[in-house]
């Protein structure tokens, strides 16, 4: 029977951290690019949307870091599925699936945010 790992817990804590600030820098991009994507606009709208990139970014920080890696490498970095499987070094079907779980994620994390604030 195999040895059972013990990795020490302050070096289990300072993995969880660093996840967890890696989680939020990606998130913080998202949110740039929303906003970014509303600049020129009124103000109204530009309050808006940064509004929305605040509620993107605590809605993806709370993705599973891989569903999140794979969200941005989509839809801000603009790689296509083959190119995330190739980097990810997993199928495309995985990270159709993978997007998918995201997007319905997100979408509900989203409208649940929405209703909060009001």
């Amino acid at each position: 029977m195999p040895a059972a790992i013990c990795i020490e817990q302050p070096l289990m804590e300072r993995w969880t951290a660093e996840a967890a600030e890696e989680r939020r820098g990606r998130a913080a991009r998202i949110a740039e690019y929303v906003t970014a994507a509303g600049s020129g606009s009124s103000p109204e709208a530009e309050a808006s949307g940064r509004e929305l990139g605040a509620l993107l970014r605590i809605a993806i920080s709370e993705l599973p870091p891989r569903a999140a890696a794979m969200f941005i490498l989509r839809y801000v970095e603009e790689h296509g599925n083959r190119e995330i499987a190739a980097l990810m070094g997993t199928s495309q079907a995985v990270v159709a699936v993978t997007l998918y779980n995201a997007r319905s994620r997100l979408k509900k994390r989203l409208s649940e945010l929405e209703r909060g604030k009001r």
